[in-house]
């Protein structure tokens, strides 16, 4: 059931299935923890992992089983192990700090065996600690900064604070961002749960809690959470699970603090691929509803109207509607497959809303804001993403609120940190991703980024409602259109995926919004394929990539039946000439251009405004269809994975 923006203050948390890229795990129960705690990794392990490892207190000290493997291995070598307490800690990890190797891999034990970690996120000065450490007698085995910081809060337990005391001193001399559950060898009931930086949640059942930076490793029978905040600590023991339910949480000063139980109110259903080979696959297939439901309530046929309910809110006592139809300027912030579709969006907003829009990966964002000029309050920053938790992004995000802006969020999960802190917004609707690669969450980003300008071109008035009018429509004919696009790609994708599956370069290019189109394409065949991929604007070309092109060498071009259509056509030209090979989309497939091209893909008649979410498909389908050709995991890609939403 759609809804307004009223959901980005929701108390209601709907499941979601996107992974951290870490996942870490804690039990405290009457269960076998081990075995609670695996189940809890089993749950989230299908975005992908390195390495893995649980670890409880035994009668000498701490028990830990970890290895550089899948956790079906690892649960087979706990099948004899006794439980000792009734806390365990376990984790999913992908190597940041060191190799991959069972040393490595977490949980991590400090330097004179008293304190065990499981952690998600980086400590960004590990090196120096790691030297003050060693100075004073300490000794690492791994190279993982989890180590460090285990033996940080060791060190300073032996000056006689306890667990709890220890953890929030640590954390003042460390720097960077923290999701972390420790356990002291004294105790094996006891666990101590971080958040500085990654989620982290905690599930309240009967008699027992789980700990979890994945809401997807809460088990199905735990309907409560409790959310932790940045820079909060909870203890969780067995007189707490033994209690009535409560949590106890506090901040950095050991100040109790005061968090609502909330509701986990959709179940986790297991990721089900169906009749599909991959989620990638599936996913691509999905689009079409994904984007009837995006634009579901929204927009309708031979109506200019477009209803956001997070537009109705108030900033400052003044609709959001309304500041953003009298904003100066607006900034688009956001990372990877979200980045590409800000950069669509600003071609929309400028078209049709006649508004000046800068765009700005959140990775830069935080470190030239005060270089963004003023007058601010007439500024509105738009922050794209697909869980709402991606860590740059969030950061971006927190810069522009300490400012006082509005700021606004376009996100497919409810719950998630930027639909909370955000002032106002809009959801996707594209339904779970398993894949890492965006697929469904890429094209609706557009249609909503797409509605938005034509709602705030309606508030002002920049075009005249027959045109808006026929927008629209445009629009909601999208999902259909694309429905027949697959049907027909999937055997014509398949054959050139398996042409170009030994290349090892290739270049992707297009001008005006098919220039982010082939950003995104390019990203997209790198992710998967592995295959060294660049995307330009196709004038570029003659900037020295033209200097690459040899037989050797495959480029695709989007020509879109437009202004730019005899320009891009020029630019293959120019490549057939030096012997490249060349792959057109396009929706004017005329006998030169099939002339010069190895492979003409037939786009459908399109306007400026569904053109993009179109060109997006055959993207997808050819670094799909080249990476199933070379026999690569599409749908875990080395060294990729997702963040979720908490």
């Amino acid at each position: 059931t759609q809804s307004t923006w009223g959901e980005f203050n929701t108390h209601v948390i709907p499941d979601s299935r996107h992974p951290n890229m870490v996942r870490i795990v804690g039990y405290c129960g009457p269960q076998s923890p081990f075995e609670e705690v695996i189940k809890g990794l089993e749950r989230i392990q299908h975005c992908g992992y390195d390495s893995v490892g649980v670890g409880g207190v035994g009668a000498d000290g701490f028990v830990i089983r970890k290895i550089a493997g899948r956790v079906g291995e690892l649960s087979k070598s706990l099948k004899t192990l006794k439980d000792h307490g009734e806390c365990v800690i376990g984790h999913l990890r992908w190597a940041t700090h060191g190799a991959v190797s069972d040393v490595n891999a977490h949980p991590q034990i400090s330097s004179g065996g008293k304190v065990c970690v499981v952690h998600n996120g980086v400590i960004t000065n590990d090196v120096l600690l790691r030297d003050q450490l060693t100075q004073k007698g300490y000794k690492f085995v791994s190279q993982t900064d989890s180590e460090v910081l285990a033996t940080l809060v060791e060190d300073l337990m032996c000056t006689g604070m306890s667990l709890t005391q220890a953890i929030p001193h640590a954390f003042q001399v460390c720097r960077g961002s923290c999701g972390a559950i420790f356990m002291s060898s004294s105790d094996p009931n006891s666990m101590v749960a971080v958040r500085m930086g990654s989620p982290m949640m905690i599930g309240i059942g009967d008699q027992e809690m789980f700990v979890a930076s994945d809401r997807n490793a809460i088990p199905p029978h735990i309907h409560h959470v409790v959310m932790l905040k940045d820079g909060e600590y909870v203890n969780i023991s067995k007189a707490t699970t033994n209690g009535n339910g409560a949590c106890e949480v506090f901040n950095m000063n050991h100040t109790p603090m005061v968090r609502e139980v909330e509701l986990l109110n959709e179940r986790i259903e297991k990721a089900d691929l169906g009749n599909h080979p991959s989620f990638m696959i599936k996913e691509i297939l999905e689009q079409p509803e994904a984007l009837r439901r995006t634009m579901s309530g929204r927009i309708h046929a031979n109506s200019p109207e477009i209803h956001f309910g997070g537009m109705e809110h108030e900033w400052n006592n003044v609709k959001i509607h309304t500041h953003f139809a009298t904003a100066s300027r607006i900034i688009l912030v956001g990372c990877g497959s979200s980045y590409h579709a800000a950069l669509v969006g600003k071609y929309f907003l400028e078209e049709y809303a006649d508004v000046p829009v800068q765009v700005e990966n959140a990775t830069e964002f935080a470190h030239r804001f005060s270089k963004l000029g003023k007058p601010r309050e007439s500024v509105v920053v738009v922050f794209v993403s697909q869980s709402g938790e991606s860590g740059d992004t969030v950061a971006a995000l927190r810069v522009a609120l300490a400012q006082n802006i509005l700021c606004v969020g376009i996100v497919n999960d409810i719950g998630s940190t930027i639909s909370r802190e955000t002032h106002s917004g809009m959801y996707l609707y594209a339904g779970h991703e398993y894949a890492i690669t965006s697929t469904k969450t890429f094209t609706t980003q557009i249609a909503v980024l797409a509605m938005l300008a034509l709602r705030i071109a309606k508030d002002k008035n920049t075009i005249p409602d027959e045109q808006l009018t026929a927008l629209v429509n445009d629009l909601l004919s999208v999902p259909d259109t694309m429905d027949q696009m697959i049907k027909e790609y999937l055997q014509v994708f398949e054959k050139i995926g398996s042409t170009y599956r030994y290349a090892r370069n290739f270049l992707y290019l297009g001008r005006g919004t098919s220039f982010p189109i082939a950003l995104e394409g390019a990203m997209k065949l790198k992710q998967i394929t592995y295959i060294h991929c660049e995307g330009y604007p196709a004038a570029e070309m003659k900037h020295g990539p033209i200097a690459l092109i040899d037989k050797f060498m495959p480029v695709l071009f989007i020509a879109p039946n437009d202004h730019t259509f005899e320009k891009v056509v020029s630019n293959i030209q120019e490549v057939h000439a030096r012997k490249g090979s060349v792959i057109c989309v396009t929706n004017n497939a005329s006998g030169d251009l099939k002339r010069i091209c190895d492979h003409v893909v037939p786009l459908p008649d399109a306007n400026p405004i569904t053109l993009p979410i179109l060109t997006a498909v055959p993207m997808q389908m050819l670094a799909y269809f080249i990476a199933l050709a070379r026999g690569e995991p599409v749908d875990k890609p080395r060294h990729q994975t997702k963040v979720f939403p908490m």
